[in-house]
């Protein structure tokens, strides 16, 4: 009988975590064509994430001629649970609902059922004309913003006008195109982590920020059993 090669056996002890582990250590499009391969290694698979009643899919932001801030939209996950966050029947989430009830990472061999890669999708565009400030990002609420003048590290945020963007923010883009254009962001999420997405509409007078079909996917770690 033909000896099994080093690998097949790997496949055959270890194979609850060793695909997951593979596909933790690639790329999103690796990681997929990894598991495409065969049913042992069907480690990861790509998923719609159902958003609860009040998420916002598009909004429109004229910034007045003195803010040049970014704000905070809505929040993609977090630790507090979800239900009951929301108002019955519809309406705006309050800031500290998440969207998700759960978006875990994959760190360590990335366990069945946690998160590989996050998606999220979106048409966006200005004014139409003039300077291009409009900004959109993604970011990590337990990260800072950098250190401040004493030394000491600033709360989360997304860049003002013309700022650096600190370790917080983990994915974005700048500025927002005059004509509608598809805007993909992704992003590798940490254990126990929270996330929302910020936008910024530009300061100066005459700006607007215009977002429509915000969409999340989530590439999760499964079985291939």
């Amino acid at each position: 009988m033909a000896e099994q090669s080093a690998v097949t056996t790997v496949f055959l002890n270890h194979g609850e975590w060793f695909p997951a582990h593979v596909a933790n250590l690639l790329s999103p499009t690796e990681a997929l064509t990894f598991a495409a391969g065969a049913k042992c290694t069907r480690a990861v698979r790509l998923r719609d994430v159902p958003l609860p009643t009040g998420w916002e899919s598009g909004r429109q932001w004229d910034g007045p001629g003195n803010v040049y801030e970014a704000s905070k939209w809505q929040s993609l996950a977090g630790n507090s649970e979800a239900s009951g966050a929301l108002p019955q029947g519809g309406g705006t989430p309050p800031p500290s609902a998440p969207a998700l009830k759960r978006l875990p990472s994959s760190d360590g061999q990335g366990d069945a059922g946690g998160t590989h890669t996050t998606f999220v999708s979106l048409l966006w565009r200005d004014q139409g004309w003039g300077n291009r400030k409009g900004m959109v990002s993604i970011v990590d609420e337990n990260g800072t913003a950098g250190d401040g003048p004493d030394g000491q590290p600033l709360p989360a945020r997304a860049p003002n006008d013309y700022k650096a963007w600190g370790p917080c923010v983990v994915a974005g883009a700048e500025p927002a195109p005059h004509q509608q254009e598809r805007l993909r962001l992704a992003f590798r999420p940490k254990k126990g982590g929270s996330y929302a997405l910020w936008y910024r509409a530009g300061g100066g007078g005459g700006h607007r920020l215009e977002i429509q079909g915000c969409t999340v996917k989530a590439l999760e770690f499964c079985t291939g059993t």
